[in-house]
């Protein structure tokens, strides 16, 4: 009985006197439960791995709680204080009190309303127009712009193209004619006055002008009613606020030098009139401590100073000349006054400034006006309830997450690492804080902050709760030590917690940081991650050595072909011999 290989992919099967067996399917399943150890391991690396994560999470809930105890714990919290306005005239003052205020009932009474004091030119600062200037002149209040320009005689419309060579002779000739024809014109104190030569009415400027001539020279809708009527321009010639200080137009000549110093109110104003402009040097000023307000009036063509209280304005040139070309330094001085005031029926007070800040400690008043007024200064509760209230919402995260990891069920149960951690920093918060005297139990109890009344039913005790009300009334009662017992429990429960985090803050003792400890969460993580590299390491080997066994049983699988295969040919040929010998 001959037998035959069936030949499956080329190491599919090995056959047997009997049939055939599928060697492929038997390594498979050989190499499947080889695998299998390693297969099984990878629960163990998931559950390493929730261990991990729940110990990193616990780590930035804690740093959260870390965060608010710093923020419960400082003395801003503790020192906010509002301030309220009442009496007869409200409006009077406005108020605003820093830390460390001192909290009562102020009566004020403003018995006179301050003045700022002002420094104005003594004259026009600008250059003076000619009525033969061109019109791209640098001098007008603003740049002309060059186009159509026209008047309106009787019912007659009359118009000029101006160009930059126009100037205001040679525009207002071709409008009307040679001066002394319909109209006279001259230019006097840097103003230009037209009066009627004709009984028509003539208007100055139309709709359709391009040209803002009669608008810059405030002419544009000027009438004149017939002969005899006149009009008069605003000035012509001005000081150019934002050309270079040696091209400004002014109407007194600088000093040669490039660089100056003028001195206000005793503080020093440097500049170069060959790269500084008139804007340059009134925005330098209301910058500085000088406590001016610096501007310039154009209808005037003058420089105001305005003091920022009653105090005088005092002005002088150091070295350049630029405060004598301003008129400043002979200008015309606008006496202040001061604001005279009472505090709760006291001595009269007088202040250069509208805002008086060392009456009351702490306080800020800001006067407006004359008349009565209550202040009231009273200790703020909104920073405290919030900074309390967020930091018990964030606790009761970290207790609740740490009492699901570590309760029936959870990944961390039996983690002796962790499982007296909720418990630990519940009795941090709820203990006696030693050297208080003042409320109940000597701990945050007894200012409304506990886990639940005394009796309270099962289930209900499990996380912090505020009583707002018994917190504002103790704050009221006793501020010093509230911040005392909340600060203490803060830097008691912040220790423990570095402990935990290694997070490093404001609260934490000296001797914690000498130690450079990474915090126990940290080291949980490391270990879980050692444990989770450990085993993903064993599982690899136990997979290498399926691999390498799977291989061996393929090796000898293509050896056992291979002799089944010359078996078969030496077969064939002994038969193909015993068939010859038949015929013998």
């Amino acid at each position: 009985m001959s037998s035959t290989v069936l030949n499956l992919g080329g190491m599919q099967s090995v056959s047997t006197m009997t049939g055939t067996i599928d060697y492929s399917q038997i390594i498979e399943q050989l190499t499947q439960a080889n695998r299998a150890p390693g297969d099984a391991l990878n629960a163990t690396i998931q559950n390493e791995q929730l261990k991990q994560n729940d110990w990193s999470n616990v780590a930035k809930l804690a740093t959260a709680v870390q965060n608010d105890l710093v923020t419960l714990a400082s003395a801003n919290t503790f020192n906010s204080f509002t301030t309220t306005i009442g009496g007869t005239d409200t409006s009077a003052i406005s108020a605003a009190a820093a830390g460390g205020a001192t909290a009562g009932t102020y009566a004020i009474n403003v018995t006179q309303q301050g003045s700022k004091a002002t420094l104005t030119s003594g004259a026009e600062i600008g250059k003076a127009a000619a009525l033969t200037d061109p019109m791209n002149a640098n001098e007008f209040a603003q740049p002309i712009s060059l186009g159509t320009i026209s008047a309106t005689i009787g019912g007659t419309t009359v118009s000029h193209t101006v160009t930059g060579s126009d100037s205001i002779d040679s525009i207002l000739t071709a409008l009307f004619g040679a001066n002394g024809s319909q109209v006279s014109w001259s230019m006097n104190n840097n103003q230009l006055s037209i009066s009627s030569n004709t009984a028509q009415n003539i208007t100055f400027g139309t709709a359709g002008d391009s040209s803002n001539l009669f608008q810059v020279l405030g002419l544009t809708g000027q009438v004149l009613a017939g002969t005899g009527t006149s009009a008069k321009s605003s000035l012509v010639g001005h000081a150019q606020l934002n050309s270079y200080l040696t091209s400004a137009n002014f109407s007194s000549s600088l000093t040669s030098t490039t660089s100056g110093d003028l001195r206000i109110n005793g503080v020093d104003i440097t500049y170069d009139t060959g790269t500084d402009t008139l804007q340059s040097v009134i925005n330098q000023i209301n910058a500085s401590t000088a406590g001016v307000t610096a501007g310039y009036d154009p209808l005037q063509d003058k420089m105001i100073l305005t003091s920022n209280t009653s105090q005088p304005v005092s002005v002088s040139d150091v070295s350049g000349n630029l405060g004598q070309v301003l008129g400043l330094t002979s200008g015309v001085a606008g006496a202040g006054q001061p604001w005279i005031y009472q505090i709760n029926n006291g001595p009269a007070q007088t202040s250069a400034s509208a805002t008086v800040s060392n009456a009351i400690p702490g306080v800020s008043f800001t006067m407006n006006q004359t008349g009565s007024a209550t202040l009231t200064v009273a200790q703020d509760t909104s920073a405290l309830t919030k900074a309390v209230n967020t930091f018990v919402g964030d606790f009761n995260t970290l207790y609740g997450q740490l009492n699901t990891y570590t309760g029936k069920g959870g990944d961390l149960q039996g983690d002796v690492a962790i499982a007296q951690l909720g418990f630990q920093y519940m009795n941090d918060v709820l203990n006696t804080v030693p050297d208080m005297t003042q409320f109940a139990q000597q701990s945050v109890w007894g200012i409304g902050i506990n886990n639940g009344a005394i009796g309270s039913a099962p289930g209900t005790t499990n996380s912090l709760q505020v009583d707002s009300g018994a917190l504002t009334a103790a704050f009221a009662n006793d501020p010093s030590e509230v911040q005392s017992l909340l600060t203490g429990m803060a830097t008691r429960l912040n220790t423990d917690l570095t402990n935990l985090t290694g997070q490093f803050n404001t609260l934490t003792p000296n001797s914690l940081y000498s130690q450079n400890i990474s915090g126990i969460a940290q080291n949980m993580e490391n270990m879980y991650a050692d444990n989770i590299k450990n085993t993903e390491q064993q599982q690899q080997q136990i997979y290498d050595q399926a691999a390498a066994e799977a291989q061996q049983m393929q090796t000898q699988f293509n050896q056992l072909q291979q002799f089944q295969q010359q078996m078969a040919a030496q077969q064939n040929a002994l038969a193909a011999m015993l068939g010859s010998l038949k015929g013998y």
